[in-house]
């Protein structure tokens, strides 16, 4: 009940969500999905390094060094929840970036509804707020993999913190809905943290930035 109404969206004999479109038959995805550590995990990546394009490409925009670690894990954990086996990484010389692709029309309907879809619009869905343990802590532990860094001396986000530096992990996005969210599972899971915006100028645009 998660995806809304779709006319291109159907079950098949075994129970599992298909889509077609111009008589192409997407690949089955399984109707009931665990909140267990893999979907955690992918769904904090998500949060952190993903993004989707015209409805149908999900992609990871990972640095060339986790090309080894994350894009590996990333790859194992589509294959063992959705059985999706085909993925594109795009590399390009001169350039650290690492860009890994899938293609799902249902999975990005997924993401999109638990998580959003832009930077600056993703969300926790409250199924995911209220979730098992397992499945928030590898949600936050691939958020802060994707995003997260030990904090400076200088750090920008700690003014009024009773903490020193190079003694926390931080997390920097522009996102207060993911920032204050992030804030209360941390507590809710008897993990004492702080948080703090400040404005940046980003693409000529003034935009509050987060840290916790």
């Amino acid at each position: 009940n998660l995806i809304k109404h779709n006319g291109n969206l159907s079950l098949n004999n075994n129970d599992e969500i298909i889509y077609t479109h111009s008589d192409k038959t997407s690949l089955p995805i399984k109707r009931k999905l665990k909140l267990d550590a893999a979907f955690g995990k992918l769904c904090g990546y998500y949060l952190s390094e993903g993004s989707i394009s015209g409805g149908e490409s999900l992609a990871f925009c990972l640095h060339k060094k986790e090309k080894e670690t994350i894009v590996v894990e990333l790859i194992d954990i589509m294959k063992s929840i959705f059985g999706i086996t085909h993925y594109k990484i795009n590399e390009k010389e001169n350039y650290n970036g690492i860009i890994l692709g899938f293609y799902s029309r249902i999975i990005c309907l997924v993401l999109e509804e638990l998580c959003g879809k832009f930077a600056s619009q993703k969300y926790f869905h409250t199924i995911l707020l209220n979730a098992n343990r397992e499945f928030k802590e590898n949600m936050i532990s691939s958020l802060f993999l994707g995003d997260g860094y030990i904090s400076k001396i200088n750090d920008k986000f700690l003014v009024g913190s009773n903490y020193a530096p190079n003694t926390e992990i931080a997390i920097s996005l522009v996102n207060e809905n993911i920032i204050q969210n992030l804030f209360w599972i941390l507590l809710n899971m008897g993990i004492i943290s702080h948080y703090g915006f400040i404005d940046v100028i980003t693409a000529n645009k003034k935009v509050k930035a987060g840290g916790i």
